[in-house]
């Protein structure tokens, strides 16, 4: 749509200057998803060096450089110049065999765009994947790591881990898994986990958990969103070895010797925004000295 590529177009719309009317015709267009999901992703950066200008003068030189023959053409050439433009986005976003896959880092977050509308907030260190091209026959997607979903309704929503497998028509959930701990929250609307043999059926408020081979165990949740949302790891009665694993995935730290605390649990909420703090948290209650090395901790017993 040859509106669309007026230079003063894509700055009007960087700096939320369109009217209602081209806002709306733009969302129709062809041009829009692809050019939404990379601004989204610029958003997710907490920088100062992230300059909308000298955005613009880029998608400007790649227009120059490049003569389409069709507008899709134009749009992943200029898109490809964003992605350069701020190559430092805190993710990854790799497409191979028809699958779509995102990869989040280690202290990082990052929210996903489904071709549906559905929403998903990856958590750090995680990995979502789907094939886009099988999307309106099967909404499938594959999650290693943790993931908050708002699904809109519509077919059957199928999540897969290596753990179990959830499946709704449309709700807000999350799923996280760290090893062999396995946990679903219901937040919205209802869920149904099958792990192993195991089903369960999950209404607002409630969740399942499960550790190594033990059998899904019900609980109860009071919020209303995982914390992690909000930078912050909350664990009630679980062993200390994956709390070690959440604190690597937010901090990327190591440890030393942490066999000989493994037999202890956490209950509480440490922040994703202060190390020290996280590690006062965490470590203090436990029954052993420990001693920070750069981004190693070491453990010795008292």
């Amino acid at each position: 749509m040859s509106e669309f590529k007026d230079d003063t177009f894509l700055s009007r719309w960087i700096n939320n200057e369109l009217s209602e009317e081209e806002l709306n015709a733009f969302k129709e267009s062809e041009e829009y998803g692809a050019y939404k999901r990379i601004i989204e992703g610029a958003n997710l950066i907490q920088s100062e060096n992230f300059d909308r200008e000298e955005l613009l003068e880029k998608i400007k030189s790649e227009r120059k450089n490049h003569i389409p023959k069709r507008n899709t053409r134009w749009i992943f050439a200029a898109a490809a110049s964003i992605v350069l433009i701020i190559g430092f986005f805190a993710y990854n976003i790799l497409s191979t065999s028809g699958i779509t896959s995102y990869q989040t880092k280690v202290g990082q977050k990052l929210s996903v765009s489904l071709p549906d509308g559905s929403e998903v907030i990856l958590n750090a260190n995680s990995e979502l994947s789907y094939s886009p091209d099988n999307w309106d026959d099967a909404r499938t997607l594959t999650l290693k790591g943790e993931g908050y979903f708002k699904v809109m309704k519509g077919k059957q929503f199928q999540v897969k881990t290596t753990s179990g497998n959830v499946t709704v028509l449309g709700t807000e959930f999350t799923i996280k898994e760290l090893d062999d701990f396995f946990e679903v929250m219901c937040f919205e609307g209802s869920v149904k986990v099958s792990s192993l043999s195991e089903e369960e059926i999950l209404k607002p408020k409630t969740s399942v958990r499960k550790f190594r081979n033990s059998n899904l165990m019900r609980r109860n949740i009071l919020t209303d969103q995982p914390a992690w949302l909000m930078n912050k790891s909350t664990f009630t009665s679980v062993p200390i070895g994956y709390v070690l694993i959440e604190l690597k995935n937010q901090y990327g730290l190591q440890f030393e010797g942490a066999d000989i605390i493994e037999d202890q649990s956490f209950n509480g909420t440490f922040p994703h925004d202060n190390l020290d703090l996280a590690l006062k948290i965490v470590l203090d209650p436990l029954s052993v000295n420990y001693e920070k090395k750069d981004n190693v901790i070491v453990f010795s017993r008292n």
